[in-house]
């Protein structure tokens, strides 16, 4: 009785031995999956910074953008404006010249 004691001792070390180690493997396992979430936590974090810094970015150059269609379509219509001017003080200043062509011609 003494030795199937002994053995049954023997066998109840070696499953606490392997429920120890099993213990000891989930544990690990568990610390793996803890610093693979805060990893994917982190790069979760990190994308959705660099999301808000994008749409920041575009905001920003869409008003860029409009600013500077404003300066281009003021610069146009001031160009028009311009022209215009222009051809109107060159429209009255034709009918003149021949005029003056030919009260030169005659002084001469």
């Amino acid at each position: 009785q003494t030795s199937m004691a002994e053995e049954q001792e023997r066998s109840i070390r070696h499953m606490e031995a392997l429920l120890k180690e099993q213990g000891d493997q989930l544990m690990r396992e568990r610390q793996d999956h803890s610093k693979g979430i805060d990893a994917l936590r982190a790069s979760a974090s990190f994308s959705e910074s660099k999301t808000c810094l994008l749409q920041e970015q575009v905001v920003a150059l869409r008003q860029q953008l409009q600013r500077e269609h404003s300066e281009l379509r003021a610069s146009e219509r001031a160009w028009s404006s311009d022209r215009a001017a222009l051809l109107s003080a060159v429209a009255n200043i034709q009918p003149s010249l021949p005029q003056q062509s030919v009260t030169r011609t005659r002084s001469s």
